[in-house]
C-alpha cells in the first residue's frame, strides 16, 4: 500500500516587522504638497519625489513606484519618534490638471538591510 502521511508537522515562524511608511498630502488651494515618511527608529530614512511609474521590482525588496528619469531625493535623516518630512511649491492651480507627484520612502538599517515604503501620490486638479 503506498499512501501520504498527512501527520507531519511544519514550523511556521511569524514575525512583525516595522515597516515605513509614506503619506502625502495636498494642500488647500493646491499650492503646495506635503509627504512624510515614518519607520523603524535610529534606521536611516530617505523620502524621493519624482513622477508616478508602473512599479519597478527591485531583486529582493518592495518595487519602487517613482520614475528614475526624475526622481529626486527630497530629504534624508534619522528616523524616530517624529517622522522624516518634505514640501513642495506646486504650480498654480489649474495649469495642470491631472498631474500627478508621487513620494516614496526607504529606510536603510543596520548590516545593509533595506525596506521600501509604498508611494504615496497627490493629482493635481
Amino acid at each position: 500500500e503506498h499512501g501520504i502521511n498527512l501527520n507531519t508537522k511544519a514550523a511556521v515562524t511569524v514575525s512583525n516587522v516595522d515597516m515605513p511608511r509614506t503619506s502625502a498630502t495636498l494642500a488647500p488651494g493646491q499650492l503646495s504638497a506635503a509627504a512624510e515618511l515614518t519607520g523603524p527608529a535610529g534606521w536611516l530614512g530617505v523620502l524621493a519625489i519624482a513622477l508616478p511609474r508602473p512599479p519597478f521590482v527591485l531583486p529582493g525588496v518592495d518595487p519602487s513606484w517613482l520614475d528614475g528619469a526624475t526622481a529626486v531625493i527630497q530629504t534624508a535623516g534619522l528616523l524616530g519618534a517624529s517622522p522624516l518630512t518634505s514640501s513642495t511649491t506646486l504650480p498654480a492651480p489649474g495649469a495642470f490638471p491631472g498631474y500627478a507627484v508621487t513620494w516614496q520612502g526607504f529606510a536603510f538599517g543596520p548590516a545593509g538591510a533595506l525596506r521600501v515604503a509604498n508611494p504615496a501620490t497627490v493629482v493635481l486638479q
